[in-house]
């Protein structure tokens, strides 16, 4: 809709609504035609952008729904939670004056989309060997996870 079509349509909205008005006035409907006259004057304003909805939806990219895709974004999100997870235990470690090697986050999904950690698997430098229990006692107490340790 261009900009003189747009103009005409708001002084003629403008007109019927003026003419509406001083047809009902000292009624109990008053406020309800009121009402009803200010959201038609609110969609004659907005006409002219309803077809930008139009073309935004177009810009967006479609999401596929089907099962490999929904297969595709589950791996992706354990995948992500599993690293996060590996970070939060490195660091906890770390605040504790243990260095890992290496962590392996084991976890599972269940049919209702629940993510459970099973366990960390802690790899230890053969010189940090007598740290195995302080790891377990660690991972337990401060983020209840159950850790097995391995030594490189």
């Amino acid at each position: 809709m261009n900009a003189e079509a747009w103009a005409v349509s708001i002084a003629f909205c403008s007109a019927v609504c003026c003419i509406v008005e001083l047809l009902t006035t000292n009624t109990r409907m008053e406020r309800t035609v009121r009402f009803v006259l200010g959201a038609f004057a609110l969609c004659v304003l907005i006409l002219p952008f309803k077809g930008v909805a139009g073309e935004l939806s177009q810009i967006a990219v479609d999401i596929p729904d089907t099962p490999q895709f929904a297969e595709d974004i589950s791996v992706q999100r354990e995948e992500l939670l599993r690293r996060e997870m590996a970070v939060l235990v490195s660091k906890t470690l770390k605040d504790s004056g243990i260095e890992p090697v290496n962590i392996d986050i084991d976890m599972d999904i269940g049919d209702d989309s629940c993510i459970s950690i099973i366990t960390a698997e802690v790899t230890l430098k053969h010189s940090d060997s007598y740290k195995a229990n302080r790891v377990k006692s660690i991972l337990n107490d401060q983020l209840s996870i159950k850790a097995t340790t391995m030594i490189e």
